[in-house]
């Protein structure tokens, strides 16, 4: 079992992710939730830890996507960051955020994350690494949006 440190993730958790299979692959939405969660290994399906055993972390994001699927798809997809090179899927939306002036990624801002291709594999045997592009606006100010509302 992973930990998790959203409660609302474990009472409304659910939905689909999104999979990058083919480069050019992309995801788009809104970003309607997003947790911190310890990785799961997918050799022993056992919660993930680094050698001096502290849980590997991870982020997911679910984003309100456009994307329908099948009967009752409400569009939700979940994306799981991980990584903390440029590249990565984590390094590619920390630099997004940056890029956009935002201190996190936030419930609200619209966020689109692509697969833009394949690194170099870390050792002999191995799937090379996906690659990542992202981009990230935050959402808007509070009184921005009241001010629209009112015409001010």
């Amino acid at each position: 079992m992973s930990i998790t440190t959203d409660p609302n993730a474990l009472l409304m958790g659910g939905g689909k992710s999104f999979s990058f299979e083919t480069i050019g692959d992309k995801v788009s939405g809104l970003v309607v939730a997003a947790e911190a969660a310890q990785q799961i290994d997918m050799d022993t399906d056992q919660p993930a830890t680094w050698p001096d055993g502290k849980p590997k972390m991870q982020v997911i994001v679910t984003l309100q996507t456009e994307l329908d699927e099948e009967a009752g798809d409400d569009g939700q997809r979940r994306v799981y960051l991980k990584g903390s090179k440029p590249t990565t899927s984590m390094g590619a939306v920390k630099a997004a955020i940056k890029a956009a002036g935002a201190s996190g990624i936030e419930v609200g801002g619209k966020l689109q994350l692509a697969y833009t291709g394949d690194g170099e594999p870390t050792k002999k045997g191995w799937n090379a690494p996906k690659q990542y592009a992202a981009k990230y606006e935050p959402p808007a100010p509070v009184q921005a949006a009241v001010d629209d509302i009112f015409g001010d």
